[in-house]
């Protein structure tokens, strides 16, 4: 279920992180079902046509969101630092995101891309969460 993603930072270096990858075909998407799960990294690839995707960060707990473009080169960054019961959902369109939680150790000042090749994740269907 966890794959290693790398990520090039600025300097040349690269660190590596254990990773799920999540397929999702919905432009809404809960956040809540991923907590249960021990990784602290989520690599979420949007593979639906609408232009933008919901995600409801609601229950979840404090992350840094950090979007990429279409070749996995870092775009920026947001961070949701309270985990509560009230709604909070952020829209993007972005289609590969990384939800990271806090604490995390990438250096986002330094952060270039990802060098995992995306073809070479197993991405698991956000189905799959949703049924747990």
């Amino acid at each position: 279920m966890k794959e290693l993603c790398h990520f090039r930072l600025k300097d040349k270096t690269t660190l590596s992180f254990e990773t799920i990858p999540v397929e999702v075909k919905q432009n809404y998407v809960k956040t809540k079902p991923l907590q249960n799960y021990s990784s602290t990294y989520f690599f979420l690839s949007i593979a639906h046509n609408q232009l933008n995707t919901f995600i409801d960060l609601t229950g979840f707990e404090p992350c840094v969101i950090l979007y990429f473009d279409d070749n996995l080169f870092f775009e920026g960054a947001s961070y949701y630092s309270v985990s509560s019961t009230s709604f909070y959902c952020i829209q993007t369109q972005s289609k590969n995101i990384i939800l990271a939680k806090l604490p995390q150790d990438l250096p986002l000042n330094s952060l270039l891309n990802i060098s995992t090749l995306k073809e070479t994740l197993n991405f698991i269907s956000y189905e799959n969460f949703l049924s747990r």
